[in-house]
């Protein structure tokens, strides 16, 4: 009886643990989605650390993007090191699941924020030029990219859920659930061509390069492991006889092993030159793209005098831009210093109305006189306040203009006309005496 009795007890125990681990599953879901929430608070944060002076945007635009590849990224980590704990690699993975998901929220959020950042937020201007033609710069090409990662991800995330698993079935689902694949390479590269783009420090391109590798690294060892464990079923499917088993089973796993390192080899190899051309590509298209900008910007002020304007020293006016027509005469004064220490730059005679003067400041700055139409006189700093590009004077639209992201500066305020650029140039003291001599400081 007490034989029985176990018997009958026994199957009553494993559906009751069974159940407490779906249980203590759906009881730890609440607290992952809340470290998710806490951790994507967390990387606009030091996004807003990073760039102190940037706007709410840019802040969650840089945090929410950088992030979800990061999520992305563990997600397509979580089913190799599944595999390497010799367990099954399942279907549906709760963990993989909710990450998954926050990796898509973020995306969303990243591209609501991001499309506030150029052109005034005209969408359009992300993909098109101002006359209607297809981007081919880096801006628009990394754009093109990114539109088609968020295409793909909309699916992904909205089918990452119970009800999708029931009704499209395991194999289906997990089918839609691998496009995950194709989200996280080109967010990539739309990540690394706006590093370009952006000139950022090289630390975000070793980060970016690191969970790269990490993830075709533990991909193929993945892949590996699922084709070495495969033929192993072949092989032990093989009809033999006991003896012949016995005989053959060291063999077996000879096979095996030579087929996990072979196949290891092939596979992280062609995933590293991967990488490496993919990365090499965008290095070459930004570089390119740089040269293209600069030789515009060089062959439109080639008219132009240029010279540097310290206490002692020369000054000129500088024209043109890249992709906005103007026109300049160019004009150089030697900037006279006098007994008394006073600097002049020039005299509203010899800097007409409507025309600007390049110069450098005695601490080394470059910066820009400008004779307003209206006879007044102002001075502003030379460098874009988004990244450290040169600006130039546009005598059309009386402006200083950023030629790399289409910025233009107001010669009035030094506030900026558009994103990226959020905060005003840099203004110096300048004064007009008696005499008309434009004096700095």
């Amino acid at each position: 009886m007490s034989v029985i009795m176990e018997e009958k007890v026994e199957p009553l125990v494993q559906p009751s643990k069974t159940l407490n681990k779906k249980v203590k599953k759906s009881q730890n879901r609440p607290v992952t989605h809340l470290i998710m929430l806490v951790t994507s608070i967390i990387a606009c944060i030091l996004a807003a650390i990073y760039r102190p002076e940037a706007d709410i945007s840019e802040t969650i635009s840089i945090g929410t993007g950088y992030y979800a590849l990061l999520l992305m990224a563990i997600t397509l980590l979580i089913g190799p090191y599944k595999l390497l704990r010799q367990r099954r690699n399942p279907v549906n993975i709760d963990l993989r699941r909710d990450i998954g998901i926050w990796a898509g929220i973020n995306t969303l959020i990243h591209v609501f924020f991001s499309f506030q950042l150029f052109q005034k937020g005209q969408v359009l201007l992300y993909f098109l030029t101002q006359t209607g033609g297809v981007r081919t710069d880096i801006f628009g090409v990394s754009n093109d990219i990114g539109l088609v990662s968020f295409l793909v991800i909309l699916p992904v995330l909205f089918t990452s859920n119970q009800i999708s698993l029931k009704l499209m079935k395991g194999k289906r689902w997990k089918g839609l659930q691998r496009l995950t694949y194709l989200v996280f390479a080109f967010g990539l590269l739309h990540t690394i061509g706006f590093q370009f783009y952006n000139v950022r420090e090289a630390w975000f391109s070793v980060s970016t390069v690191i969970a790269t590798m990490g993830v075709l690294v533990a991909q193929s060892i993945g892949i590996a492991i699922t084709i070495v464990r495969n033929r192993q079923r072949k092989l032990s499917n093989t009809e033999v006889s006991p003896i012949t088993n016995l005989t053959r089973q060291p063999v077996k796993i000879a096979i095996a092993s030579n087929m996990a390192r072979r196949q290891f080899l092939k596979i992280g190899a062609g995933a590293f030159i991967t990488g490496v051309a993919a990365g090499t590509a965008i290095s070459l298209l930004g570089t390119s793209q740089e040269k293209v900008a600069s030789a515009t910007v060089a062959e439109n002020t080639t008219a132009v005098s240029t010279a540097t304007a310290t206490p002692a020293n020369t000054a000129t006016t500088s024209a043109a831009t890249a992709s906005v027509p103007t026109t300049a005469s160019a004009i150089s004064k030697t900037a006279t210093t006098t007994a008394s220490g006073v600097t002049i730059l020039a005299t509203t005679a010899t800097l007409a109305t409507g025309k600007a003067l390049l110069f450098t400041t005695p601490n080394n700055q470059r910066a820009f006189v400008v004779h307003r139409k209206d006879g007044s006189v102002g001075c502003f700093g030379g460098v874009c306040t988004h990244e450290p590009v040169n600006l130039v004077f546009n005598e059309s639209s009386q402006s200083l203009y950023c030629p790399r992201h289409d910025v233009s500066f107001d010669t009035q305020n030094g506030n900026p006309s558009s994103m990226p650029a959020r905060t005003a140039l840099k203004k110096y003291a300048v004064k007009v005496d008696s005499n008309g001599n434009i004096i700095y400081g």
